[in-house]
């Protein structure tokens, strides 16, 4: 009598409970959630490791933690501070408040569950950019004694993101105030010597200059280059006041990354100069700016090679500006082996802005009579246009383009080709339009073109349990009929054609001889 009138008192009831082992009530989820939706999946390899999978009603704030990992949703065990390759960690649900910043559950949980703190949940805090909730940890050291220490040493594994890597981690999300707080809270007296460089590597422009202005002796011979490739133009001009050396690759990256202002600057102050891969980089990235600089102020690049660059990609405004260079002759310096192969490449790359322009030198740019892959060409802006422009230029109409079109499911296109093209398609046709799903399309094939149906249709449809395209198929093809359908659908688990076929097979028994 006296316990229950105890335990029906809800404040001393929790105190009673405090005392118990076990979690407390309201971070209980989150353990459940633990142990009954993710499941641990340990590296395949020491340069790999260990996920948590978790299951589709997995539910975190922190949704930029979960990854595709070969079709299945994943949380790394470095993004959450946990043992790489040790097998399962139980300070999951811990670390994931944290990296959550669920300050109030990551506090319940300690109180009830002191044996998962560790020094790692701190550094989870600041990987995460928790600051408030980092100090919160620093602060109950004293109540949680776990916090101070590791559970794993410093720089155990070269795949954590906690630790001796933390510094790396922080600096690759260019935040200085994460980046203060973890200097103040380690007691960094010295940078690691490959920081500096680190951090222009992972694009964090504000740290890699506050490193530099802080320790100059950071810079080696790569930095140069590197802050060049990024278009640090503040960090390259301290550099070459400094002395820092660099070599022709600083420009060359500048150039193919577009960055005029270093590659302006470098021109005017360097002596290394470029490669050719300046100008041809520039071009294929379609950085017209920088390659009318280039042009107009350096000696090196070999602009048939750029023209080309450009032409493959499909930058018309750069073609256009090469083709008029020097009396308009850039295309007159290739080979005849060349010029065929840039419109092939053109024509595979769906640049058809550029294959009209080209068209201006008919008798020097050829296409290729036979082309069975126009794939590119029939995903550009106006395909109809495109195909007309090849075939009016002596290239042949081919039945493979037809069953590209049933594939895309462009159903103007397939009209095109049922309209004009002798070669019309082949069976493949049918097949590519049934895996799309494009009903229309593959209703308008079974009408006009493919009268005979084939079994591979058939096997699409239920594949991709598409069960009004399996009731199409087998009104109009039944000859192809049969049981087998039925089991091909049951060991698939197709649901949507295994219930069609069994209703079928319910109201017309004649039809359950496999053909």
């Amino acid at each position: 009598m006296a316990a229950r009138q105890a335990l029906t008192q809800d404040d001393l009831c929790r105190l009673v409970c405090s005392y118990q082992a076990g979690v407390f009530f309201d971070v209980r989820p989150r353990f459940c959630a633990y142990h009954n939706s993710v499941l641990y999946e340990a590296a395949a390899d020491e340069d790999e490791e260990a996920e948590y999978v978790v299951d589709d009603g997995f539910a975190t704030s922190a949704k930029h933690l979960v990854r595709d990992v070969s079709g299945q949703d994943s949380i790394a065990s470095s993004d959450l501070g946990l043992a790489v390759d040790e097998g399962p960690d139980d300070r999951f649900p811990l670390h994931l408040a944290i990296a959550e910043g669920a300050q109030s559950d990551a506090l319940r949980i300690l109180a009830c569950r002191p044996d998962l703190a560790s020094e790692e949940a701190i550094d989870v805090a600041i990987l995460h950019n928790h600051i408030p909730l980092a100090q919160c940890l620093i602060d109950v050291k004293m109540q949680w004694p776990g916090l101070a220490c590791r559970r794993f040493p410093r720089g155990w594994s070269h795949l954590e993101k906690v630790g001796r890597s933390l510094i790396y981690s922080v600096v690759a999300r260019d935040s200085p105030e994460a980046f203060d707080f973890l200097v103040a809270y380690q007691g960094t007296l010295k940078w690691p010597d490959d920081l500096l460089n680190h951090a222009i590597r992972y694009s964090a422009p504000v740290l890699a200059a506050i490193l530099y202005a802080s320790d100059p002796g950071l810079a080696d011979d790569r930095t140069f280059d590197a802050a060049a490739a990024k278009g640090y133009l503040s960090l390259v001009q301290q550099l070459h006041a400094a002395g820092v050396a660099c070599s022709t690759k600083a420009m060359d990256e500048a150039a193919k990354h577009g960055f005029l202002d270093v590659v302006r600057f470098l021109h005017e102050h360097r002596t290394e100069g470029c490669t050719d891969a300046a100008l041809r980089g520039a071009s294929e990235a379609g950085h017209l700016d920088v390659v009318r600089f280039l042009v107009d102020f350096r000696a090196e690049g070999d602009l048939s090679a750029a023209f080309v660059a450009a032409a493959k990609a499909g930058h018309l405004h750069v073609v256009e500006y090469l083709g008029g260079v020097r009396d308009g002759c850039v295309h007159l310096k290739t080979t005849r082996e060349t010029r065929f192969g840039l419109v092939a490449d053109v024509l595979a790359t769906g640049g058809f802005d550029v294959l009209l322009y080209l068209s201006q030198y008919d008798r020097i740019y050829h296409l290729p009579r036979d082309c069975d892959d126009i794939t590119a060409l029939l995903q550009s802006k106006d395909p109809i246009a495109a195909v007309r422009y090849i075939v009016e230029r002596g290239v042949q109409w081919r039945a493979a383009w037809m069953d590209k079109a049933c594939g895309m499911g462009h159903w103007d296109l397939v009209q095109f080709f049922h309209t004009y093209s002798p070669a019309k398609c082949t069976a493949d046709a049918l097949q590519k339009a049934v895996a799309s799903g494009d009903l229309d399309i593959a209703a308008f094939l079974m009408d006009h073109c493919d009268r005979d149906g084939s079994a591979d249709a058939f096997t699409k449809a239920i594949e991709t349990d598409n069960a009004r395209m399996l009731e199409c198929l087998w009104d109009r093809y039944p000859k192809y009929r049969g049981e087998h359908l039925l089991q091909a659908a049951h060991r698939s688990g197709r649901e949507a054609c295994m219930a069609f076929l069994r209703q079928r097979y319910d109201d017309d028994t004649s039809d359950k001889e496999p053909v």
